[in-house]
């Protein structure tokens, strides 16, 4: 396969999986608590990473310190994370999520899995048996791209 056409496919796959098992599920998920995509991909960063410092959850969801910020802010205000201070760097400050947003987190994964399990059930067992072990695959590959 040429290199353009690879390119041009992994950026299909990001774009699609982000469409079809993402964009639409999260953006109405969250609108009976006020919360938006920022919101809810943030708490997931967290559920998934431990408590993290506010600029390397900023980086991976793309926002400018600034814009976090108010995202963080809402997220304290509405009893879903707390900021501490790092104990070892006191110029840090690390996120992390309350009892509140834990239980929230839970609960939305398991509604994230339920719908991802609906989207498909358009497929026969062969299909959806291919096609976790290709994206299981693509996980394994990216990851060790990842960590080089």
């Amino acid at each position: 396969m040429k290199i353009d056409k690879a390119t041009d496919n992994i950026i299909n796959v990001r774009l699609l999986m982000q469409q079809v098992f993402f964009r639409d599920f999260i953006s109405n998920y969250g609108q009976e608590e006020g919360l938006k995509y920022s919101h809810i991909i943030t708490m997931i960063i967290i559920s998934h990473k431990g408590p993290c410092a506010m600029s390397k959850v900023s980086e991976r969801i793309n926002l400018e310190k600034g814009s976090f910020t108010s995202v963080c802010d809402r997220l304290i205000r509405n009893g879903y994370i707390e900021k501490k201070q790092d104990q070892s760097d006191r110029r840090i400050y690390k996120i992390q999520l309350t009892a509140r947003g834990i239980e929230y987190t839970k609960e939305f994964k398991k509604a994230h899995q339920e719908y991802i399990s609906g989207k498909l059930d358009i497929l026969d067992e062969q299909e959806k048996i291919n096609y976790y072990r290709a994206i299981s695959e693509i996980l394994n590959i990216t990851e060790k791209i990842a960590n080089s």
